[in-house]
């Protein structure tokens, strides 16, 4: 189970465009080893865009691991947005006032657009 990857990345154009494998963020130990997956592609100017289309459920142990991916983006100078929400999963955003915070598009064109 520890060697299993969380997600899957795709570049298209200089940007990571990355998807999770499990439809449910929950555990805290897979939303830490999510975000290290996600840390080793932040590099200097790094574009990342986050697919959630496939997620159903999170947990605030991954909105408080999304809240460090963005930390780390920013260091770098690179840009992260998300895409593909469920309407379920944006409204935890919005309810903890992290679609704020966060670049949320609405599908992956949105995502792209401008990075």
């Amino acid at each position: 189970m520890a060697g299993r990857k969380l997600i899957t990345v795709e570049v298209r154009g200089g940007v990571y465009i990355v998807e999770f494998k499990n439809k449910k963020l929950l555990e805290l130990q897979e939303c830490r080893r999510t975000g290290e997956e996600i840390s080793s592609l932040i590099t200097e100017g790094a574009k990342v865009a986050l697919d959630f289309s496939n997620i159903e459920h999170i947990s605030s142990d991954m909105l408080g691991v999304l809240m460090e991916m963005d930390r780390k983006i920013k260091v770098a100078k690179g840009n992260m947005r998300m895409f593909g929400m469920q309407p379920d999963i944006y409204r935890i955003f919005e309810l903890s006032k992290l679609n704020r915070l966060f670049d949320i598009r609405e599908d992956l064109e949105g995502a792209l657009e401008g990075l």
